[in-house]
């Protein structure tokens, strides 16, 4: 059974977090997610001591960015999705672990033109699916980082004072699937215990 998140910039505290494709969603504004796990395991467990930390496999449906001249030159941008207190690290095997806290490679998928015909938004994929470890007791940290690794920060609304302008955000969306194998694996290989 999936479950699907979905982020839109608009909503984080933009005070806290003025970085659209930088923030942090804080425990509040993720508790009515999951309200309890869901039982995908054929043995009973006991409702009352059940964690709200699980581990999913999750893939990138969409990422949407607002369109820029700078942004649209580069050939990818690099999506990390973590709970504050985990460290889903080395998802991604790259040379020299360059990218290790990255959970999804991003490319261009189309540009979105408004009616008079200017670029408006980039819409982005990433045909991977990663098994990652979310504890909705923390807050959720999503951010989008460049091919040197720099944090995109292009977007930052730098009057807090004044609402988002829902042109500048950052859109995502997400399908998670409780993962409900427990096993050791080691890439490519059989799974060590069961």
């Amino acid at each position: 059974m999936a479950t699907f998140i979905d982020l839109d910039s608009i909503w984080r505290d933009i005070v806290a977090n003025p970085n659209p494709c930088n923030y942090e969603l804080s425990v509040k504004q993720v508790e009515t997610w999951v309200k309890s796990p869901k039982i995908v395991k054929p043995y009973e467990q006991n409702a009352n001591t059940r964690p709200l930390s699980f581990v999913y496999t999750c893939n990138l449906i969409n990422l949407t960015l607002p369109y820029s001249e700078t942004l649209a030159a580069i050939p990818r941008v690099y999506l990390s999705l973590n709970s504050s207190n985990l460290d889903n690290v080395y998802t991604l095997n790259t040379i020299d672990n360059r990218y290790s806290d990255v959970t999804f490679v991003c490319v261009p998928r189309s540009v979105q033109n408004d009616s008079t015909g200017t670029p408006m938004w980039i819409h982005y994929s990433a045909n991977m699916e990663q098994t990652i470890r979310f504890n909705l007791s923390f807050p959720l940290k999503f951010k989008i980082t460049l091919r040197n690794g720099d944090t995109l920060d292009e977007f930052i609304q730098i009057d807090t004072t004044e609402p988002a302008d829902p042109n500048l955000q950052s859109l995502a969306t997400f399908n998670i699937t409780p993962f409900d194998r427990d096993a050791d694996y080691y890439p490519g290989i059989q799974p060590l215990t069961m």
